[in-house]
C-alpha cells in the first residue's frame, strides 16, 4: 500500500514538473507572437467611394496575434469586408494584455466611428477579474464606446477553456467561470440599443471547417482561428 501511494505521489509530481515546463516553453511562445507589430492605421479600398470610419479595440486578438498578417487577422477581415463598397478608415488600439477596465481610459478618435468593434474581457477570463468590478467597468466601456459611435460589436470572452496550453486539470474551472462574464456583457449589452453582442462560447470550433485554429504558442488563434472569430462577426456586419 505505501509503495503503490509513493508511487502515485511520484508519477503526480513528475506529471507537475512536466507540465510546468510545457507551459513555460508555450507562455514564451506567446511573448514572441505578442512581440510582432501592429498594424494601427490604414487606408483601405478607393478613396472615391463614401469613406467608412472603423476602430478596433481590446486585447490581443484585436491587435492580431497568432494571424500571419493583417489581411488574415480579425480585424483585417472586418476592415477588407467594408473595403469594397467604401474607403475604410481603419484605426486598431487594441493592446495585448488588455482587460475591459483597461479600456474604460483609452482614448478614442475624435471623429464618431461608423463602427466599433470591441474583442474583450479573455483576460478577465484568464485573470479572474473580480466580478463586480468587471460589470462596473462594462457598464463604463459601454457607455463610452457606443456614444461614438453608430454601431458597436462587442466580442468576448474568448474560449480559454479549449486551448492547448493550459493544464488540463485548470480547463474547467475556466469553463464554468467563462458564462459569467458573458452573462455579465450580454445583460448591459441589451441597454445599448447600438450595441450587439456576439458570444464566442455559444459556438464550438469545427476542426473539420478550421482544422487546427492554434497559433504556435498554442494559446492565441492562428490564421484559421481568427477567421472563426471573423465568421462570429460577419452576420453583424
Amino acid at each position: 500500500m505505501k509503495i503503490a501511494i509513493i508511487m502515485l505521489i511520484s508519477v503526480l509530481v513528475l506529471y507537475l514538473i512536466f507540465q510546468a515546463f510545457y507551459t513555460a516553453r508555450f507562455f514564451k511562445k506567446s511573448e514572441e507572437l505578442i512581440a510582432k507589430p501592429v498594424l494601427r492605421e490604414k487606408i483601405i479600398g478607393d478613396t472615391k467611394n463614401p469613406e467608412f470610419k472603423l476602430l478596433v479595440d481590446g486585447d490581443s486578438v484585436g491587435a492580431g496575434v497568432g494571424s500571419s498578417s493583417f489581411e488574415t487577422s480579425v480585424a483585417g477581415r472586418v476592415a477588407e469586408f467594408y473595403a469594397g463598397d467604401y474607403h475604410v478608415n481603419f484605426i486598431n488600439n487594441s493592446v495585448s494584455g488588455s482587460r475591459m477596465a483597461t479600456l474604460v481610459d483609452r482614448d478614442l478618435p475624435k471623429d464618431k466611428q461608423d463602427l466599433i468593434l470591441l474583442i474583450v474581457s479573455s483576460n478577465d477570463l484568464f485573470h479572474f477579474s473580480n466580478l463586480k468590478e468587471f460589470k462596473d467597468a462594462t457598464e463604463k466601456v459601454l457607455d463610452k464606446y457606443s456614444s461614438n459611435s453608430a454601431k458597436l460589436i462587442i466580442i468576448g470572452p474568448g474560449r480559454v477553456f479549449d486551448t492547448g496550453a493550459l493544464p488540463f486539470f485548470i480547463k474547467p474551472v475556466f469553463r464554468a467561470k467563462a458564462p459569467k462574464y458573458a452573462s455579465i456583457i450580454a445583460e448591459i449589452a441589451k441597454k445599448h440599443p447600438n450595441v450587439v453582442y456576439v458570444n464566442p462560447l455559444n459556438t464550438k470550433i469545427s476542426r473539420a471547417e478550421y482544422g487546427p485554429s492554434d497559433a504556435s504558442d498554442r494559446f492565441h488563434p492562428n490564421d484559421e482561428g481568427h477567421r472563426f472569430w471573423f465568421d462570429l462577426i460577419k452576420p453583424h456586419l
